[in-house]
């Protein structure tokens, strides 16, 4: 312990690897699980967890042994009414159980892939031009199946800030008239990842501390463009996406994330 830490890690690392390949054995990786959740480390000094650190080691140690992912899932981000990015490779990943083969139908193609140890799967389709028809995605293993319905390719933009991006449409000068001008049949999608609580100055309670601390703190859908939707998007965000679409008349899609 005398030495650097960065002098011997990677090089512990790839011999725990090594012995794992020897003798034919996977890697639990703990540290993916964990290196996002410093606050379940209560004693600092010796690293070591309490309950709910305690919980995502076993848990985590539980679904390696087992195989058993929680079956097919998709990230939260993959709804119906997505936007894709036109002219660059189509990426659609998700968890299953272990050795589940995954198929993937998209666009009159079809991907097939099995999910590693542990649980991940991704598939790639080639780059599409922009394409404001509806389309249907359909994801399914032995178990479950999924589809994707009235998704869209065209150009997909972050919008991130704070209290100027989060800004509501609905407070807005002239809000009243844009609103009114709101179409679902336009392609123009929302997605608004609204938090749990406000950062106002109060004390939060406990169901919303826990919510932040497992990483629950933003939740939402692939919204039409509709007065309800517009009215809680961002002011900024919403006005750039309905002047880009009128320039260039490409399907759109603003993503939210922000907070005062």
């Amino acid at each position: 312990f005398l030495s650097s830490t960065n002098d011997w890690y990677s090089k512990l690392q790839q011999k725990i690897r090594e012995v794992a390949a020897i003798n034919k054995l996977r890697v639990i990786d703990l540290n993916k699980a964990l290196h996002n959740r410093p606050d379940v480390f209560t004693d600092k000094a010796t690293l070591h967890p309490n309950e709910d650190g305690a919980n995502i080691i076993s848990n985590t140690v539980y679904k390696h042994i087992t195989g058993r992912f929680g079956g097919l899932q998709l990230p939260a981000l993959f709804t119906d009414n997505m936007v894709l990015q036109r002219n660059m490779p189509i990426k659609i990943w998700g968890h299953a159980d272990v050795g589940s083969a995954v198929s993937v139908k998209f666009m009159g193609r079809e991907k097939n892939v099995n999910a590693g140890s542990d649980g991940a799967w991704e598939v790639n389709f080639q780059p599409s031009e922009a394409v404001n028809i509806p389309l249907q995605i359909e994801i399914k293993d032995a178990s479950a199946s999924i589809i994707l319905r009235n998704v869209l390719i065209g150009d997909v933009w972050l919008c991130s800030g704070q209290s100027n991006m989060y800004f509501p449409l609905s407070q807005a000068t002239g809000a009243d008239s844009m609103l009114n001008r709101t179409d679902t049949s336009q392609p123009l999608r929302l997605f608004k990842y609204a938090a749990c609580a406000e950062t106002d100055n109060r004390v939060w309670r406990a169901d919303e501390l826990a919510r932040a601390n497992e990483l629950d703190f933003f939740s939402g859908s692939w919204q039409l463009n509709d007065k309800k939707a517009a009215a809680a998007f961002s002011a900024v965000a919403y006005v750039f996406g309905t002047q880009i679409y009128r320039e260039i008349n490409v399907p759109g899609g603003l993503i939210e994330v922000a907070d005062g």
